[in-house]
Order: C-alpha cells, then structure tokens, then sequence
C-alpha cells in the first residue's frame, strides 16, 4: 500500500504543496528520467505548515506531471484536420499570480475554426423545510452559478416559478413568483447583472428513468415551442436527491440544521407535471486539464444523451 507524503516545491516565487506517494520512478513511459507523481487535482494549502518552508523545499529530484508529457498533446495532424477540445477565454484568474488554478473557457475546434463553446452556467435550489404541522418555514431558494468565473447569485424565497418570455429573438426563462412578476434582484436586493436575469432553454433538460436499468436516464431539451408566451413552470427541490444525506433508517441527517442543495425540478405550472430539471454542469480547463462534471447525478446514475 502507497504512502502519501506532502512534498514542497516553489513555482514563480511562491511556494507549492503536492501530495506524492513517496516513491522516485526512475523512468515511465512518460519521462525518461527520474521524477515523483503528484496528484495533479489537489493541492493542499501551505497557510497551515508553521515552520521556515525553504528549509522544506523537496532537493534531489522533482516533480513531472503527466500533462506536460508528450503523450498529453496533440500531434500535428490531429491539430490540422481532427476534432479537439482547447482553451478558450480565461474566464478566472482567482486573483492570485499563479497560472496552475486559472480556469478558462473550453473550445471544440476542428482546422483551427471553432465548432462549440461550452457552457459553464449550473442552478440548483436549497431544501423546502416544513414544521411538523405541514408548514413552509423555509421556502426553497434558487442559485445561479457561473462556475467558469465562480459567479454565484441566490434568488429570493419568492421566486417559486420560472417564467417563459420572449427575448432576443427567442425563448428565455425569468425567475418569477407565482403571479408571474419577474425578480432582477438577488436575495440581497442586489441588481443581477444582465447576462445572469434570464436562464437559457439549453438549460433545461428533461429526463425519463427506466426500470430495466438502474436510474438509466436519457437527456434531451425540453421543447419550449409548445408552451404559450408567458407559461409559468414550478421549480422546486428533489427531496430524493443523492446530495441529501440519510442514515440507515431513511431519515435525513443534518448538522447544526443545515439545509441540503439538490437539483432543481420543473413542473408544468398548470397542471402540476413533472416536466424536467435545470442543468448544473460545468465543462472547462484549469491549468492544462479539461474539466466536465454534472452534479446533477451522483456515480450510481448512467446517463445517455438523445
């Protein structure tokens, strides 16, 4: 069993903890020389090591890290003719002079033209919580997160729906309550700047489980064009949602009365039909690694799109 240790380097004068496994490889068929591994998605902070960390600075070998090997890029030809995901716009620095953390915008491009830019925009919503009367004492509260530029803007209890309008030559989706009135202000009674008020409809997915498979879930949009100018849909949380934590016997476990986020769901605002979800997922690079997560399904869901 592999033991991991913490070693120190410094990268453009600041300093750098890397957690390795201790062992020197004197070459890979990635390197041909001798270097240690690190765990290239986490780096512990170096704020709580109260000791000189110069005198900790790893000597006598180094660190290689898988994506800067040869085998980690792109050849020639792949790059001239063939399909391949690259670095778009720096969307965040994280306010630091480092390059390792920056996160930029994730480009499909074919012949050096881009096809495709993704997308990094995911909502969820917090917990309904009821007294044991059946009484809302905590309405749900609705979260817009940019998770490119790690903007997060929380909308207030009265936002219960989400409101079709016509917007810029098409279809968008407006927080709204139940009366239809559009909300452009956080829960804080701050503005939302113009590109976070309305959410697109690629946003919104629908979803169909199979009892043939475990949670087997096809994704797809939902078609907007059917619905009037105007529609209103629900949005609320999931209370079966992965993200909740339950003990043995089903009961949901909570700390200090923490309130859960899960997914958020949409229902026909008439009828009260289960129509979809919003989308939270994120597609980008930080630092050379390309990142794609979806939390809206925890590792036990198999996805299949359509």
């Amino acid at each position: 069993m592999a033991i991991t240790k913490v070693a120190i380097t410094k990268e453009n004068g600041h300093y750098k903890a890397s957690l390795i496994d201790g062992r020197t490889v004197e070459r890979d068929e990635y390197f041909d020389e001798a270097h240690l591994h690190e765990n290239e998605l986490l780096h512990p902070s170096t704020g709580h090591i109260q000791k000189d960390l110069d005198s900790l600075l790893l000597r006598g070998t180094k660190i290689l890290n898988h994506q800067d090997s040869n085998h980690a890029q792109y050849s020639d030809e792949q790059r001239e003719s063939g399909i391949i995901v690259e670095k778009g716009t720096l969307l965040d620095d994280k306010g630091t002079d480092r390059t390792d953390d920056d996160v930029y915008e994730a480009v499909v491009k074919q012949g050096g033209k881009n096809l495709h830019e993704f997308k990094n925009m995911g909502f969820y919503i917090t917990e309904e919580i009821k007294n044991e009367r059946g009484e809302v004492v905590n309405g749900s509260n609705l979260f817009t997160h940019d998770q490119g530029k790690n903007v997060r803007y929380q909308l207030p209890e009265e936002v219960t729906h989400l409101k079709l309008v016509q917007k810029d030559d098409g279809y968008k989706l407006a927080p709204a309550d139940e009366r239809g009135n559009e909300y452009r202000y956080d829960a804080q009674g701050n503005a939302i700047p113009e590109e976070y008020k309305y959410i697109n409809p690629v946003f919104a997915r629908e979803y169909e489980k199979r009892d043939y498979s475990h949670k087997h879930i096809n994704v797809g949009l939902i078609n907007l064009e059917k619905y009037v100018n105007g529609k209103l849909f629900t949005i609320k949380h999931d209370p079966n949602d992965y993200q909740i934590q339950r003990n043995s016997s089903g009961e949901i476990v909570r700390i200090n009365n923490q309130r859960y986020f899960t997914k958020v769901k949409l229902f026909d605002g008439d009828t009260d039909e289960e129509i979809g979800m919003l989308s939270n997922n994120f597609h980008n690079f930080k630092g050379k690694i390309f990142f794609s997560a979806d939390y809206n399904y925890s590792y036990n869901d198999f996805l299949a799109s359509v």
